[in-house]
Parts: structure tokens; sequence; C-alpha cells
């Protein structure tokens, strides 16, 4: 499912580790078990919800904000960006 995630947030690689991982484990787990089918079954039931729906949601909403459509758009996050120099928690968050 990485491989659908949007270039912002820095979470394609992430979901693509995490994928990879929750699909070794149940690999691994059925080739000992004899309910290898319900467990390989349970992995995009698992994965789908974070992956694609809170993850994809999150990284082209992050995509919005910092690729404004318009010069109006481009304007008040210029503004925002100021004013998060000024407040303390928000010059750590951006300006690192």
């Amino acid at each position: 499912m990485a491989h659908l995630m949007p270039p912002f947030a820095d979470q394609g690689m992430n979901s693509g580790l995490l994928d990879g991982h929750n699909l070794a484990y149940k690999l691994a787990q059925a080739s000992v078990s004899q309910n290898a089918t319900s467990l390989l079954d349970s992995y995009e039931m698992e994965r789908r919800p974070h992956t694609l729906k809170k993850m994809i949601t999150f990284a082209h909403r992050m995509g919005q904000m910092t690729m404004p459509n318009s010069i109006f758009q481009s304007a008040i996050l210029g503004c925002l960006l100021h004013v998060a120099k000024i407040i303390p928690s928000g010059a750590r968050m951006f300006f690192r």
C-alpha cells in the first residue's frame, strides 16, 4: 500500500516497512500454522484503515498546505509561517 502514499509527510517508506513487517510475520506464522488462510486474509483488514484512510488523507492534506494552488493561498501560508516563527512551539515545529 505504500506505493499509493502521496510524497508528503514522509509516510510512504514508513507504511511500506510496516506493511512488510506485518506480512513477513503472517507468512512466518502461516508456514507453521494450520489456519494459514485466515491469518493471511487478516493482513489487508489490519493495514488498510491505517495506511489508506488515515495516513494517505494526512499526507494529502500536508501536500495541500505546502503546495498552494493560488497566490492567495500562498500569501496565507506565508503569513501563517511568519506567525509560527513568533510562537515558540511553532518555531520548534517548523524552523528547527
